[in-house]
């Protein structure tokens, strides 16, 4: 593999790494349902969330029924933990990171010269 090569896949781990975190930060910011109240109490939002490959980067997607709901309305009640903008505010805490990461996952695995062995693969999903 070229120098190349090996920076573009050290910056698509670091972002991928970089996704996993924003989906562990927003899971913590997800609201918690009452059980009691729930529309569909077998289904937790907290659950629902994922990390698909976009292009050259992540995307952290909630996919429960009510996600954009519980998402966007400032006006919902969360007695139980968790909050409004749960996604948006776990990018906006892991955002200040992101070039750090990235960038020492790629001097990293530029300076080894070990091309094609160094870190882990993209292509290897975490769960």
């Amino acid at each position: 593999m070229s120098i190349k090569t090996d920076a573009q896949n050290a910056a698509l781990d670091a972002l991928q790494d970089v996704a996993e975190q924003v989906l562990e930060q927003a899971r913590r910011n997800t609201p918690v349902g009452d059980p009691r109240l729930d529309p569909d109490p077998g289904r937790s939002l907290k659950r629902s969330v994922r990390i698909e490959r976009d292009g050259n980067g992540f995307v952290v997607i909630f996919d429960g029924p009510y996600a954009a709901k519980q998402h966007e309305d400032l006006q919902l009640k969360h007695p139980r933990g968790g909050g409004p903008k749960f996604l948006e505010r776990a990018v906006l805490q892991v955002v200040p990171s992101v070039e750090g990461v990235v960038a020492s996952r790629v001097r990293a695995r530029t300076a080894t010269g070990l091309s094609g062995t160094a870190g882990r693969s993209h292509h290897a999903r975490r769960s």
